[in-house]
């Protein structure tokens, strides 16, 4: 069984992956048995899970999200780990380049937001 821990604040995509075949979210630590997995939905804080007595998987440890949470962060840890990701810049002259070249920008107003809030996307010919 896998389920989907949230802490209490359910976006729409954990309630559409809790809805997913395999899945369930996960209430109060309830249903939760030996062996199962946890996703953890962007709780970054380890004293909000809830303290069992049995092994259990856990995916996404709050230490990661804690890491991930300012996406800016995130990219430079990544890079940093040889991870492949699609490019990116923190650079305005450089984000204004790849648009006066064709390519459209997705840029964020927000660093540490979450479900696609602050994101904007800017097409060739656009300022940023």
């Amino acid at each position: 069984m896998i389920w989907v821990y949230t802490g209490g604040r359910l976006s729409e995509s954990a309630f559409a992956l809790a809805h997913c075949d395999g899945f369930r979210r996960m209430l109060a630590g309830k249903g939760v048995k030996k062996g199962h997995t946890i996703v953890n939905w962007g709780v970054g804080d380890d004293t909000k899970f809830p303290d069992y007595e049995f092994q259990y998987n856990l995916l996404n440890c709050p230490d990661a999200v804690l890491r991930a949470v300012n996406k800016k962060r995130a990219f430079e840890i990544w890079a940093g780990l040889n991870v492949s990701t699609v490019p990116w810049t923190a650079n305005k002259a450089v984000a204004q380049e790849w648009l006066d070249a064709g390519s459209t920008v997705v840029a964020r107003k927000l660093l540490t937001s979450h479900e696609g809030n602050g994101i904007v996307i800017v097409e060739k010919g656009d300022k940023l």
